[in-house]
């Protein structure tokens, strides 16, 4: 049946497909125009099925014939075939000289040498008037394609393209803003849904550039062997992370296993079939439209049972969403197997839905976070609350364990301190027996015996001392005194008059207290005594000018001492040690090694503090800083 352009037919399009159109199948793939125009060998058959012509079978030419009266202007018209996926065509269209006007092209061409730079295959033509123009076409090509076409003026293609054009753009910026709002989300949230997501964005649209020729005209236009490859391999990755993206968004690992195997069962299956696309591309084409349908059938359906059991809310718009989408494949799908009469509508049903579906999902994804959020929130108020629980019981324990620790250092303390004086009288008791004892016997060897029960019975007293001293200092409640630290430290140096190398030392003291000073004078008798002992004691006897000097001062509210010798010093990896309890330098020095904790113990009592610097050689600075005004329970 010709197709007649009237003279007074308004602009419009004038599709050529199905009983428009006669085809010729060849199998040698040698006939030639000249062959058909003389009739050679060809007969062709009308296509009569009211659906769009396709062609199966890749090795034999199909030549197309249809008829065009045209009853308006001669030129200005344009032939335009809509399945670009067509590898090899020739288009030959007749001219007013009797001949043919030969037009060429493919898919397997590079995109820049169309003559229009169209994702379709677009020719001017000029169609003589009020006579049948018969027109043919050769069709050559590896996949199954389909013959349709369409005659329109050159100012309707214009406009037609332009507007197609306008809505794949709208399209494509949906899904791409779609894409990089889930990003952002999945950047915030961490949910492993939006990526999944994302990668089943950038497929679709990938299958889609694929489907409608943009693909190819705006992205590999100089690799047109993608257009055979890319568009069965995306199509599996649309697939793939659809599994995926239902598994995490529905939860089914979890909350419906049946559904979550089938869903693995049915990506294995896919993949599978997709190989036999290397082997069998016609057989694939066949079977792949109706597993698809099967596969995303059956995530709508695990959609509709979360929706069911859970009473998932996200869940519903995931069905919406998805409900879009499986209809728009389905329509897709049966457009290019020819079930449906071809439609602009049917062309781009696919691109509609996943738009809607696009939109819908992220409405859905965005509730999601919401739920998630709401969760995560109750969570982190039960995890607060146990906390609360948890720091109450353990304050409780702690100061459970404070109490019973502080009443056994108390009672450990009195202990030590009653003993100490229990034990001091027998051994003052030893020390006068051993003095009187060594004094009456003339044996040598006795002697020598009296003299090492001395210094060990001294020793002993000496320890008893700083033990009782210490554990005072722990057990004493603060008193407030007028401090003379004249006094004090005049008494402390007179204390150790009696060793061997005071004479050697010269000592200088300067005190500078404008105020009077109040504390626990037994607690600043402990400090001083003790520092200066250490600083006396441990002078340096190989040196001419050995000195040791007492600085006092007060500023404000804060009292500063210095005890400062050029002794022997203390190697400086030490000086941390030497604070703690019965820490000796020396194994052989005759000290407690109580002497300096003594002093921390006593200073950290009035809040005070205690620094050292130290070289081993260059002697010892010890510098105090107590605070004067300072809230203390004063007996």
């Amino acid at each position: 049946m010709p197709i007649e352009i009237g003279e007074n037919d308004p602009e419009m399009d004038y599709v050529f497909t199905g009983g428009a159109i006669e085809i010729f199948k060849d199998t040698s793939r040698k006939v030639t125009i000249r062959d058909i125009v003389d009739h050679h060998n060809v007969v062709f058959e009308p296509y009569n099925a009211a659906m769009v012509a396709t062609i199966l079978n890749s090795k034999a030419d199909y030549w197309v014939k249809f008829t065009v009266i045209n009853r308006k202007a001669t030129s200005g018209w344009t032939i335009e075939l809509f399945d670009f996926r067509i590898d090899d065509f020739e288009l030959y269209v007749p001219n007013p000289y009797g001949g043919f006007e030969k037009f060429e092209g493919g898919d397997k061409n590079n995109f820049n040498k169309k003559i229009y730079k169209h994702k379709n295959f677009a020719f001017d033509v000029n169609l003589p008037r009020n006579k049948p123009n018969v027109i043919y076409l050769k069709v050559r090509s590896d996949g199954p394609v389909g013959i349709i076409g369409v005659i329109r003026n050159s100012k309707r293609f214009l406009g037609y393209a332009v507007s197609e054009y306008f809505l794949l753009a709208l399209f494509y910026g949906v899904l791409i803003s779609m894409v990089l709002y889930n990003i952002s989300m999945f950047i915030t949230v961490k949910d492993k849904a939006y990526l999944y997501y994302v990668f089943y964005l950038m497929s679709i649209i990938i299958y889609a550039s694929t489907q409608d020729g943009t693909g190819f005209q705006y992205l590999w236009p100089e690799m047109p062997v993608l257009n055979q490859f890319l568009p069965d391999f995306s199509l599996l990755l649309v697939i793939l992370f659809v599994i995926l993206y239902c598994r995490a968004f529905l939860r089914t690992e979890t909350e419906s296993i049946w559904f979550d195997n089938m869903l693995v069962m049915w990506s294995f299956i896919r993949m599978g079939l997709y190989l036999v696309s290397f082997v069998h591309p016609v057989l694939y084409r066949l079977i792949c439209p109706f597993t698809d349908l099967v596969i995303f059938l059956f995530t709508f359906a695990a959609g509709i049972e979360a929706v069911r059991r859970q009473k998932y809310k996200p869940a519903f718009l995931y069905v919406i969403a998805f409900g879009f989408f499986f209809l728009g494949y389905t329509i897709y799908v049966f457009d290019h197997l020819r079930f449906i009469s071809p439609s602009i509508f049917y062309v781009y049903s696919l691109n509609f839905g996943v738009a809607m579906e696009a939109i819908i999902f992220s409405l859905a994804l965005a509730l999601r976070v919401k739920l998630l959020l709401k969760e995560k929130q109750d969570m982190q108020e039960q995890l607060i609350y146990h906390l609360k629980e948890k720091e109450q019981f353990r304050s409780k324990v702690n100061r459970d364990l404070e109490q019973k620790v502080l009443e056994r250092t108390q009672k450990l303390d009195t202990f030590v301190f009653k003993a100490s004086h229990d034990i001091k009288g027998p051994l003052r008791s030893i020390i006068g027996l051993t003095k009187v004892g060594a004094k009456d016997v003339e044996d040598p060897k006795a002697k020598e015996y009296f003299e090492h029960i001395l210094k060990s019975t001294t020793r002993l007293d000496l320890l008893l001392a700083d033990l009782i001293s210490l554990t005072r200092i722990q057990q004493a409640t603060l008193k407030e005194e007028e401090i003379d630290f004249k006094v004090l430290v005049e008494e402390s140096i007179n204390s150790f008059s009696h060793l061997e190398l005071f004479h050697d030392v010269s000592v200088y003291i300067d005190i500078n207290v404008q105020d009077p000073v109040k504390g626990d004078k037994s607690l600043y008798r402990s400090v001083i005594q003790n520092l200066v002992e250490n600083g006396l004691k441990y002078s340096d006897p190989s040196k001419e000018n050995s000195f040791f000097k007492v600085i006092i001062k007060s500023s404000g509210r804060k009292l500063s001492m210095v005890f400062e010798d050029n002794g022997l010093g203390v190697d400086s990896s030490l000086k941390d040690k030497i604070f703690e309890m019965f820490f000796k330098i020396d194994s052989t020095s005759e000290g407690s090694g109580l002497g300096l904790h003594i002093v921390k113990m006593a200073l950290e009592k009035m809040g005070g503090k205690i620094s050292l610097e130290t070289a081993e050689g260059k002697g010892s600075i010890f510098t105090i800083e107590i605070p004067l005004i300072k809230q203390l329970d004063f007996a």
